[in-house]
């Protein structure tokens, strides 16, 4: 049986031998396929992407050379029995890379190499993957290659590989009544494997790429890993991020994380990193524009396999530490009246977001910025002090479709307003020497609720409202007083040292009097 067309060519044999009961099927086989380069690139999600293209076509084989399947009296295969020895190749992928420096290069590897073998489905299958250098007997040379020279001497001389020895179990029940429960037992190593390789491998439309980089370096194993058990190991590192998981363990249904081996993994904060992640977290990353990389540290996991997130437990931290911030997104006019906003973008520091998350719901409070860098006074953190804070909580409910925040709340301790003004300073001071508590309970800020993303799955803009202060039972001790004291924080909030232009004094009138108008002079 032969298979051809311009881009594919291949040939099959098949035969049955035996007779009655002992009946097999016989196969055996090449193919050859050649995938254009801009074909590939779509298929790595990098099709609309001008800093990144396939530079070579690139060119897939594979061969059976012996495929065997038991028949039934009914002449139906036995695929638990089947014993299969198939091996192939991907030709090296040259990825060129022009960032906006316009300083080029190519991402690449060797070709790929793969064997898988079994003796018998039911009992085990054996991959190995390796890169290695392409067989000219096994290629489609096509003529596109011998025009782009410099393309292929930079992929050749690449020193990317990649790695991969695992033995499946159980990937085929043993007989028609049972169900497949497949373990595996895997090895991985990659050194400056691309990215986009697996996202067309994967089909994840370039998400790899876009948050961890162009090549990727990895140390994976596992251990006797299927659904119901197992333990996996990772290190993982690439231009943007690395990830350190120790011990992630399958026990009861759940992918688990314990604090005594917690995962731990750092970021660039790129935009994709901050618009499509943290941002449903809390909207303040939209306006990061710069900083040293973020560490994520997951003390505790408790994944459902299934997917069903309204099972889902976890607890994690998120430092960011001093960042540059844009007051542009909705907490613009918050930062303004903290006197940090500015339109070239101000340095602020994140203290550390604390989450907890019981059954799919998310939530966090006592989460600080600090603003308005200063040498001396406020509040120390990062070795620096700061003027200004502002303090968030987050309500989150994961599990909802899409992820849904039922608040996310934003304060300003108003007695930080002795730096936004000498009117407020005035202010809190006189509340402050009368009521110590009431000052510490003033805040005002926004609380935004809403769906996360869009019916497109991009970031939702959520609905905001004034959150006031909050002053609880102490405004029955002097309701008037403390009303009186509110409005004057918002008119000080406003206000700013400049000096206020005098008044002209108003003309007086004469003063009314009982007595008659003098007469008109005759």
């Amino acid at each position: 049986m032969l298979f051809r067309s311009p881009k594919t060519r291949g040939a099959l044999t098949l035969d049955v031998q035996g007779q009655g009961a002992s009946r097999v099927l016989q196969a055996s086989g090449e193919f050859n396929a050649e995938i254009a380069a801009v074909a590939f690139g779509k298929l790595a999600g990098m099709g609309d992407d001008p800093a990144r293209r396939v530079s070579l076509p690139v060119n897939a084989a594979c061969t059976i050379s012996s495929l065997s399947v038991p028949l039934d009296a009914n002449m139906a295969p036995v695929i638990s029995d089947a014993r299969l020895n198939l091996s192939g190749t991907l030709s090296t992928v040259a990825i060129e890379v022009t960032p906006a420096s316009g300083a080029r290069t190519t991402i690449s590897t060797g070709a790929l190499a793969l064997t898988l073998k079994s003796e018998r489905l039911a009992d085990a299958l054996v991959l190995q993957v390796s890169t290695a250098a392409q067989p000219a007997s096994t290629a489609v040379q096509p003529a596109s290659t011998a025009v782009q020279p410099a393309a292929a001497s930079a992929a050749q001389s690449s020193s990317g590989s990649l790695n991969i020895n695992a033995t499946v179990r159980g990937a085929v029940a043993a007989n028609a009544t049972a169900k497949a429960k497949p373990t595996i037992d895997a090895v991985v190593k990659a050194s400056r494997f691309p990215a986009a390789t697996l996202d067309a491998l994967a089909a994840t439309n370039g998400a790899i790429v876009k948050y961890v980089g162009d090549s990727i370096d990895a140390d994976i194993t596992a251990t006797n890993f299927s659904a119901d058990q197992g333990a996996l190991s990772a290190k993982i590192t690439s231009q943007f991020a690395s990830l350190d998981a120790p011990a992630l363990t399958i026990k009861d249904g759940f992918a688990r994380v314990s604090s005594a081996k917690p995962l731990i993994a750092t970021f660039a904060m790129s935009p994709a990193v901050r618009e499509e992640l943290l941002t449903s977290i809390n909207p303040i990353f939209a306006d990061v524009v710069a900083g040293s990389p973020a560490r994520f540290t997951l003390t505790n996991l408790a994944w459902p396999l299934t997917g069903d997130r309204r099972t889902f437990d976890g607890a994690f931290t998120l430092e960011t530490g001093e960042v540059k911030l844009t007051n542009s997104g909705p907490l613009a006019f918050l930062l303004a009246a903290a006197g940090a906003g500015r339109s070239d973008g101000f340095d602020a520091y994140l203290e550390p977001l604390r989450g907890t998350i019981a059954k799919g719901r998310l939530t966090y409070r006592d989460f600080a910025l600090r603003a308005g860098k200063t040498t001396s006074g406020g509040t120390s953190a990062g070795g620096a002090q700061w003027k200004n804070s502002l303090i968030f909580a987050g309500d989150i409910d994961l599990a909802a479709k899409p992820m849904f925040a039922n608040s996310i709340s934003t304060g300003v301790p108003l007695s930080d307003a002795a730096s936004w003004s000498s009117a407020a300073k005035g202010i809190f001071d006189s509340i402050g020497a009368a009521s110590p508590d009431l000052l510490k309970s003033l805040v005002v800020g926004v609380e935004m609720s809403g769906p996360l993303f869009d019916a497109a799955g991009k970031p939702a803009k959520l609905s905001m409202k004034l959150k006031l202060p909050d002053m609880g039972d102490l405004i029955r001790d002097d309701p008037g007083a403390l009303i009186n004291a509110a409005g004057s924080i918002f008119d000080a909030i406003r206000g700013s040292d400049k000096p206020k232009t005098p008044k002209k004094p108003k003309a007086q009138k004469p003063k009314a009097t009982d007595a008659p108008p003098p007469p008109p002079p005759q």
